[in-house]
């Protein structure tokens, strides 16, 4: 999953503004925090941290706390602890309109490649 998301932002661009939002798909444990702590100098207040990695939500929360100490906001994408604010409903819709792409593409093939229509039942 990790691989296709960052295959698809080197194809489509991901614009950086501010406030940034940083995408980590590391390894889950110890690398998380070795790269939020690495990151984080970086980093501005209000500034997000996207958490791919898929751990123990205690951990997730862990370090949500610690990042907002630093002014940082952060979500969690890789398990169902939430985030910050808006992001957890940006991420959110982003989930809604990819679900819609992929049932929109579904329905194209069925209709164009293998000539169904609305009215003819799959047997």
């Amino acid at each position: 999953m990790g691989q296709n998301l960052a295959l698809s932002i080197a194809e489509k661009g991901f614009p950086i503004s501010k406030p940034r939002v940083i995408i980590m798909l590391v390894k889950a444990g110890p690398p998380v925090d070795q790269t939020i702590k690495t990151s984080s100098i970086y980093l501005e207040k209000r500034d997000c941290i996207t958490d791919g990695d898929n751990e123990w939500y205690e951990n997730s929360e862990r370090r949500g706390k610690a990042m907002a100490e630093l002014g940082l906001l952060s979500l969690g994408m890789g398990i169902s602890e939430g985030g910050s604010g808006n992001f957890v409903k940006m991420v959110h819709n982003g989930t809604e309109y990819g679900d819609m792409q992929l049932i929109a593409e579904a329905y194209d093939l069925l209709k164009s490649v293998w000539k169904l229509s609305n009215e003819r039942p799959i047997k």
